[in-house]
């Protein structure tokens, strides 16, 4: 909690220090009156985009939080070990999915809601499927040897947490 408000305040300042030095003359703090006026559909877009925030990181916090209320300090290690070790399934597929966005949304937006936009979306569904099946496949040979590389030989229970998120991280890709 303290480093996610530390890293708020951080990017805030280097926000407003950036903007000051690029904006030169312009009030950068203050009131935003009309700013709702010459923005249509402001609210709609700040719910939406604060929601989406707090969707995607609220599990990242409170899934630790709750695994070490109810199962206690060791157990959350052996969580922490064990989605440490899988993240690396998420990165492609989050590369992926950067890449493939704008042209995605081009070809929606262009109106092409049939054939070729859903054979660009299975073509890449299966190339992160070629990607994350071998990595999930190592992760499963390899579990015990990654938990204890990792944090040391009292950590090799995270590995079996380590093969169900790898597969869960998979099937969510």
């Amino acid at each position: 909690l303290i480093s996610t408000i530390v890293e708020m305040l951080v990017t805030w300042g280097l926000g407003l220090w950036i903007a000051s030095r690029r904006l030169p003359g312009h009030r950068i703090i203050g009131p935003v009156r009309g700013a709702v006026a010459e923005n249509p559909g402001f609210w709609k877009f700040l719910v939406g985009a604060k929601a989406d925030v707090t969707l995607t990181e609220a599990p990242v916090s409170l899934i630790p939080l709750l695994i070490g209320w109810v199962l206690g300090p060791a157990a959350t290690g052996l969580y922490t070990i064990a989605l440490r070790s899988t993240a690396v399934l998420a990165q492609p597929a989050m590369l992926l999915g950067q890449a493939a966005y704008s042209e995605l949304a081009r070809m929606a937006a262009a109106g092409d809601s049939g054939t070729a936009l859903r054979k660009a979306l299975v073509h890449c569904v299966a190339v992160a499927a070629m990607i994350a099946c071998p990595v999930t496949l190592l992760i499963m040979v390899l579990a015990p040897h990654i938990a204890v590389w990792m944090a040391g030989p009292k950590f090799a229970a995270a590995a079996p947490i380590m093969m169900w998120l790898a597969t869960a991280r998979t099937v969510a890709m």
